[in-house]
């Protein structure tokens, strides 16, 4: 399954870090946060991330600017159905996790990847992942993204905003 377009569920540090990466490397992102003042908050930090790459020539303007276009926010789970990839980043409260999990079973399309940023997967009581219609991943991040460099995609993404 070829990944077109990346969901981000949660925007703080390390969630605006994940979009910013994503969107530097060709996908059209989308991040969800529970409300517009923390999604504002968000999209603020991303684009001073970019600002502050710009700042240190890290990042042509030109390269901040398509980065930038890549980028949207949403405060509805419902957005996310269109993504190829959904990675949540959200705070480690595992009945949050449980809650979120709950409610993309009913959100998200059969075949897509959904990817929990932390560790210690969500699970029902008795040891099933949530779901069944989709593939999943955990991933461990170290340092914030924008400091990684690793991420990249061969070809441009086909959705463009």
């Amino acid at each position: 399954m070829e990944i077109r377009k990346v969901g981000v569920i949660g925007c703080g540090l390390m969630g605006a870090g994940v979009a910013q990466v994503a969107a530097q490397a060709g996908y059209e992102t989308l991040v969800r946060e529970m409300d517009e003042e923390l999604l504002e908050a968000g999209l603020g930090r991303i684009s001073a991330f970019l600002d502050k790459g710009v700042d240190k020539r890290k990042l042509t303007q030109a390269k901040r600017d398509e980065t930038w276009a890549r980028i949207c926010g949403t405060t509805e789970l419902a957005d996310l159905a269109g993504c190829d990839l959904v990675i949540e980043v959200i705070f480690e409260n595992m009945q949050a996790k449980q809650d979120l999990f709950r409610a993309l079973d009913g959100t998200l399309s059969r075949g897509h990847h959904l990817c929990q940023q932390h560790l210690v997967p969500v699970h029902r009581r008795d040891g099933r992942r949530h779901g069944t219609a989709r593939q999943g991943g955990g991933t461990a991040l170290l340092s914030t993204p924008p400091s990684s460099t690793n991420c990249s995609r061969s070809s441009p993404p086909s959705i463009r905003r």
